[in-house]
């Protein structure tokens, strides 16, 4: 589960459900953040550039999250975050969506879409790229090249980072990550950073359009997820997107002893 961590002050305390619970996040005098669930048990919990984090489960965390270095460099903004609905499907469906080329077009409006992937230990690296409009975060309706570099955290947060070229580059750092309120619903907290520019206040205008287009995004691969198959259903599939699949699923079994196993 992550959650934002600017929302937690000195003395505050936040609730949140996960898995059939519902945890308890309180930030004390001292700064530090502690998770409680229903039953008053402590969680893990790490704070990591303006996120909590609660891990799920008894054991240890098998992986980190690193910090961010865009997060306080003054030539970035903050984040914004923002929450989605409820969505009835498990979170490891969700995560599949990183390696599924075939959706990006019809769902997410991204031409020439290119994805590959690496598979190491706890995390999947991954880059994509394409063309868009950039009126689907905000701008004038122009065609641009969108470049992302992924990595997927196991299958509880995915990091982003941007690159927008058209004549200019606008770079930004997502970070998408759903929390399972039990082990068939989802929903997520979605984060949006981006670098500065020389005009003030268009930065902020990039990166409130891009967290608004991220929610609108998971209504639209909602109606996937909560399909039957659970699935995009390509009408031309991509001919490496079912060996990929294959492979993507794979490194999901070492989470299926927990249906979050996430940070």
């Amino acid at each position: 589960m992550a959650t934002p961590a600017g929302r937690l002050g000195l003395g505050a305390t936040m609730r949140e459900p996960m898995l059939g619970t519902e945890i308890t996040l309180t930030r004390g005098a001292d700064g530090r953040v502690e998770a409680r669930d229903a039953r008053g048990r402590l969680r893990t919990v790490a704070e990591v550039s303006d996120m909590v984090l609660v891990w799920e489960g008894a054991a240890d965390p098998t992986y980190e999250v690193a910090p961010f270095a865009e997060f306080g460099d003054p030539a970035w903004t903050d984040f914004r975050w923002a929450r989605s609905r409820r969505y009835a499907t498990p979170v490891q469906n969700v995560q599949r969506d990183v390696v599924d080329n075939d959706h990006f077009a019809p769902v997410h409006h991204l031409d020439r879409a290119e994805t590959r992937a690496s598979f190491d230990g706890c995390f999947v690296d991954t880059t994509s790229h394409g063309i868009m409009n950039l009126a689907r975060i905000g701008g004038p309706p122009l065609r641009c090249h969108i470049r992302l570099d992924g990595r997927l955290h196991g299958v509880g947060i995915l990091t982003y980072r941007t690159t927008i070229t058209i004549g200019i580059q606008i770079h930004g750092l997502l970070v998408t990550a759903p929390t399972p309120v039990d082990a068939d619903h989802v929903r997520f907290h979605v984060g949006a950073l981006t670098r500065r520019w020389k005009i003030p206040g268009i930065a902020t205008l990039v990166r409130r359009g891009v967290v608004a287009s991220v929610i609108a995004d998971t209504a639209r691969d909602a109606m996937h997820w909560e399909s039957p198959s659970g699935r995009f259903e390509a009408a031309s599939p991509d001919p490496d997107g079912p060996a990929l699949a294959a492979r993507f699923d794979r490194w999901m079994e070492q989470f299926s002893g927990s249906p979050a196993g996430v940070t």
